[in-house]
């Protein structure tokens, strides 16, 4: 099928899209563009994104001009299944809730499972750090009689399908969740490029803070959604479709080996993974912007690689964002600033050319 490759505007206005399926490419002229793809827990090497969700359309957005807010703020679900080699299935925080306990491999418990979900999930990836397994032990409460296939259908589905439904210890590990931040947007879905509309997880209207609630996202899809609707009728109505002139500046010709592209993605995740996911500091950031730029510069040299690029500017922001919160705040932690700070008691906007302010709405 077709992916997005290009917003195309006039100034500060928004013309059409530019699609291609690897092949050829596509120019599609309307009034209004509504950006509905998602967030980008799946630059992360662990992620619960479907479909391939990455983020892309995002940087797709940024370099047509709108500016993104809050890239640093990701949600890390504590309790995904961890089977090497397999995607990271979410278990509820239900199960949890209901009196499963978070042990190591000694049968051990380490934390207050019902903690807020930033401290359950970094407690747990310091449980590996220090070289032992983690598991969700649901022996509990099968104890207290209860059907445990019948009370939880969904989860032990999820645990059929990794071969675990026979088992009362679970592994687990964090996994990227959601991202707060995205394409800075109001509620309306307004953002700096007039005719752009962003909703959904894809935008950040600011209305989570620095740690999502859960469910939260729901009712704002709902708020968001209808009122990004009326908008986006209002734009039609009052504007016309705006033709000029498209020219294609593509420098290179060579491809890249699919094997190749394959290769770079799994190190992009890698790097995010290691140095910008749940435990962060400036060492950490600074190695995942030079191993970044570094992935950038080598795709310089193929046409096939766009999807790629996007992904790397997503992710120089996101590492340039949390480089720049020199604190720790709701989702973002940094190690060496371990405390929250009045001073970036702001939004983080990322504007043209990688510049970072702070700002208070």
């Amino acid at each position: 099928g077709y992916y997005l490759e290009e917003i195309l505007t006039d100034g500060n206005t928004y013309v059409g899209i530019l699609l291609s399926d690897g092949k050829e490419q596509k120019v599609v002229r309307s009034k209004s563009l509504v950006l509905a793809t998602g967030g980008y827990s799946g630059v992360y090497l662990r992620n619960t994104s479907a479909y391939n969700v990455a983020g892309d359309s995002i940087a797709v957005a940024y370099r047509a001009g709108c500016n993104l807010m809050d890239l640093e703020f990701v949600q890390f679900h504590p309790t995904a299944v961890y089977v090497e080699g397999k995607p990271g299935w979410l278990i509820s925080e239900a199960v949890r809730g209901e009196g499963a306990m978070l042990v190591d491999e000694n049968g051990e418990r380490f934390i207050d499972e019902l903690k807020p979900r930033d401290e359950v999930a970094r407690a747990i990836l310091k449980k590996y750090q220090e070289g032992h397994k983690v598991f969700l032990d649901i022996k509990p409460i099968i104890d207290k009689g209860i059907d445990f296939k019948e009370r939880f259908p969904n989860v032990y589905n999820i645990l059929k399908e990794f071969g675990l439904e026979n088992t009362t210890k679970i592994p687990v590990s964090p996994s990227a969740h959601y991202s707060i931040g995205g394409v800075k947007a109001n509620l309306d879905g307004k953002t700096d490029i007039k005719g752009i509309f962003a909703v959904g997880e894809t935008a950040c209207s600011g209305v989570h803070g620095a740690n999502r609630l859960a469910s939260n996202s729901l009712l704002e899809c709902i708020v968001s959604g209808y009122k990004t609707a009326y908008n986006v009728y209002i734009n039609n109505m009052c504007n016309k479709i705006n033709y000029v002139n498209i020219s294609n500046d593509v420098k290179s010709e060579k491809a890249m080996e699919k094997s190749d592209r394959e290769k770079i993605l799994k190190k992009i995740k890698t790097v995010m993974w290691n140095n910008v996911g749940l435990i962060r500091s400036k060492k950490s950031l600074e190695k995942a912007l030079a191993e970044l730029e570094n992935i950038y510069d080598t795709l310089s040299n193929f046409c096939n690689v766009r999807y790629l690029k996007d992904l790397t500017i997503l992710c120089k922001g996101i590492t340039l964002s949390a480089l720049s919160r020199e604190e720790s705040r709701g989702v973002h932690y940094r190690e060496d600033f371990p405390t929250q700070s009045e001073e970036f008691s702001k939004h983080t906007i990322l504007e043209n050319n990688f510049k970072i302010n702070f700002r208070r709405f």
